[in-house]
């Protein structure tokens, strides 16, 4: 009896002494916007009537996550003007009072009328915005240098 009594109690004791890990806070859907500020192409290399390049950008971040940011871009465009791109995107900004870099991936399409929408995935955060985790989605009508953002974020612990 005195066997079973121990074993219980050393059971117990595992889930009373054990740490429990901290939960991550719950996502949290915000805008933003991204202003292209400047951007550099490469010249065109053509295939079968595609033409491939790769660019460089900066610009400014708005809204829930706010700073400033430098991109590498790969495109290709189609013969009917309508194109898929993908790239990495760094941002040293602030989200939510919390400062420090973060990468993302991100890839997208553009129909003819050079509008474009795409998803970024974070990589990596730093600093002050370590354990952050997410993605964002955006989207522009390609007339202007302002990309609409919608962000689903949250951090580890």
């Amino acid at each position: 009896m005195n066997r079973i009594v121990a074993v219980a109690f050393a059971t117990a004791a595992q889930f009373v002494l054990l740490p429990t890990p901290a939960a991550a806070s719950a996502p949290v859907t915000s805008q933003g916007v991204n202003i292209t500020e400047s951007f550099t192409a490469t010249d065109c290399r053509f295939a079968d009537g595609n033409c491939f390049f790769s660019g460089v950008g900066r610009g400014t971040a708005t809204g829930s996550v706010s700073g400033t940011w430098n991109e590498t871009v790969n495109f290709i465009v189609f013969k009917d003007n309508s194109a898929v791109f993908s790239g990495t995107h760094v941002c040293t900004c602030t989200h939510l009072g919390r400062t420090g870099v973060i990468t993302y991936v991100f890839e997208g399409k553009s129909p003819p009328d050079f509008s474009f929408f795409g998803r970024a995935v974070i990589v990596s955060a730093t600093g002050g915005l370590a354990g952050l985790h997410g993605f964002e989605l955006f989207s522009s009508d390609g007339t202007t240098p302002v990309t609409q953002v919608t962000y689903v974020l949250h951090f580890d612990p």
